[in-house]
């Protein structure tokens, strides 16, 4: 407007922020003219103006305004009018709307720099590039940013993200001393905004905080609304009671089926979201998201992220289909963004996912979550725990059928010797722990460690669960499997002849364990040269299994 000023006869700055403000201005230029201060007399005296004048209407974002009458109705005049309302664009006359998108980078580094009052070296301008990138090259966080620097004697290019990290909404609502008539500050035109959504609005808007600002699935929502498991597991002692009554409220805001796309549309109305019709996808500005943060009570912050959590493990999708393992792969993007809150429900979230990803056989993505979520378990519940320990119990499963013996084997130790401690030598966990370390034992060809703990196992199994439990069968029939491996013949006969017998009497004949304890004898028997027997074992199981 500047650069062209003498083009218009007169320029006239109005307020359209609010009614008062704009009937303020309008009533202040009646009074100039001598017209008085009716609203409507105003107008009309600016549509008999037949000079080519210039009206701007700034921040017209009140979708209660009808901006309609205040313009002059004319064909001579130039109007400009500034919001964030999608609609204002019906407004325009074809070919005259523009959008007005976030600064380029270059653009950015310079208006940081000079309202910093810093020179324009390489390292300040790298300094100025991880500013700006941060704050998504959004000019009034931009210019914000490069005023709180310019006058704040402990902050500089090179500790300011440090400083807004910290001060968040401090920093946000820093008023410039321009000598503009613009007085919003970052924060205060996001809140002005946000005051305006409708309450399940605010609440989604509030949910995304803890997502990663771009390209939010809506499926997310969808789905959890779909879900109809438990929301605890089977060992939680402390399940998160409020987050699950806020997570139940906030579904519930949005019971018909059209509510959420009626949510993405008032946010992307007023500029605080876009949205992705290809993808079914919301993204917001990473200042958007800032601010969003701080309309969050103080002291309430825990509870909506867990909340946010628990919306997400309900979104993950069970099955093995091409498009579940594409939205898996989503939910781990949303979730890696909220590793950082360090909270237990978000890393059950990343357990289950862990789980999924090895149930489905991508190990090594299963490897790498529960890498992850353990390192986050040593720091937030301590190494002690118990889900920390079915961690590494996990961890080295996986170790394990990746064919990591050596690192399978090593966290298993630990976690043996730790369970050994805290629950003590005949909790199940620990009779586990120890069975699996033996088996990682055996297939490392340490076979007299094996043997030495399979015995241990079978006979606090004996002692615990009795000589008929499953899983006493199991470490028998493992500990029989080593002595033949170390060629203790007549020892694993016997130990097998003695399951074999004990799986008839518990689970039948054609069980899939009593067919394996056939086999696994019959094997015994080759070995110690008793064909007969060995043929006569091997036909009946593969009769029996022929039937199943």
């Amino acid at each position: 407007i500047l650069k062209h000023l003498n083009r218009y006869s007169n320029v006239w700055f109005f307020d359209a922020s609010s009614h008062d403000t704009l009937a303020a201005n309008f009533k202040e230029l009646g009074k100039a003219a001598g017209i008085g201060e009716d609203v409507k007399k105003v107008r009309d005296f600016l549509a008999r103006m037949h000079q080519n004048w210039l009206c701007i209407f700034d921040n017209a974002d009140d979708e209660t305004i009808f901006l309609k009458d205040y313009i002059p109705m004319c064909n001579h005049g130039n109007v400009i009018v500034t919001s964030r309302l999608s609609e204002t664009s019906q407004m325009a006359s074809s070919g005259c709307q523009i959008d007005l998108m976030d600064l380029t980078k270059e653009s950015a580094v310079e208006l940081l720099l000079n309202l910093a009052h810093e020179q324009s070296s390489q390292e300040n301008q790298n300094l100025a590039s991880k500013i700006v990138e941060a704050l998504g090259c959004h000019a009034l966080a931009v210019s914000t940013a490069g005023a709180y620097i310019g006058v704040t004697a402990t902050c500089a290019l090179g500790n300011y993200l440090t400083h807004f990290n910290k001060k968040k909404k401090k920093i946000l609502n820093y008023r410039m001393k321009a000598l503009d008539s613009y007085q919003s500050t970052t924060y205060s035109a996001f809140h002005l905004s946000f005051e305006r959504l409708s309450h399940p609005t605010q609440f989604l808007i509030q949910i995304c905080v803890f997502l990663n600002p771009t390209a939010i699935p809506l499926e997310i929502f969808t789905r959890a609304a779909a879900f109809t498991g438990s929301d605890t597991g089977t060992v939680d002692l402390n399940p998160p009671t409020k987050a699950i009554n806020l997570m139940m409220r906030f579904l519930s805001l949005f019971m018909e089926e059209d509510s959420w796309e009626d949510s993405v549309n008032e946010l992307c109305q007023i500029s605080l979201a876009s949205y992705s019709y290809l993808n079914k996808s919301l993204s917001f500005h990473p200042v958007i998201h800032a601010c969003a943060c701080e309309t969050i009570a103080h002291g309430e912050e825990d509870d909506v992220n867990q909340t946010t959590m628990l919306l997400l493990g309900r979104a993950i999708p069970p099955g093995k289909a091409n498009e579940d393992y594409v939205f898996r792969r989503q939910l781990a993007t949303q979730a890696s963004h909220i590793h950082s809150q360090h909270l237990p429900t978000v890393l059950v979230t990343m357990s289950n996912l862990a789980a999924t990803y090895r149930l489905c056989g991508k190990l090594e993505k299963a490897e790498r979550l529960q890498e992850q979520v353990l390192e986050l378990q040593k720091q937030v519940i301590g190494d002690q725990h118990p889900d920390t320990l079915r961690s590494m119990a996990n961890l080295a499963a996986t170790y394990w059928n990746r064919g990591k013996l050596g690192q399978a084997e090593g966290l298993e130790e630990e976690v043996l010797q730790l369970q050994k401690q805290i629950i003590g030598d005949q909790h199940p966990d620990t009779l586990n722990a120890m069975a699996n370390l033996a088996v990682t034992y055996h297939n490392c060809g340490k076979l007299e460690q094996a043997e030495r703990l399979e015995k241990e196992v079978l006979t606090l199994r004996k002692q615990v669960i009795g000589n008929q439990h499953p899983e006493t069968l199991r470490s028998m029939t493992n500990l029989a499997v080593t002595y033949r491996s170390c060629g203790k013949l007549e020892q694993a006969e016997r130990l097998e002849e003695k399951v074999l017998k004990l799986l008839k009497q518990v689970v039948g004949n054609k069980h899939p364990d009593t067919l394996n304890a056939m086999a696994n004898l019959a094997a015994t028997y080759h070995s110690c040269e008793k064909l007969e027997l060995a043929e006569k074992l091997g036909e009946e199981v593969l009769a029996l299994r022929k039937q199943i």
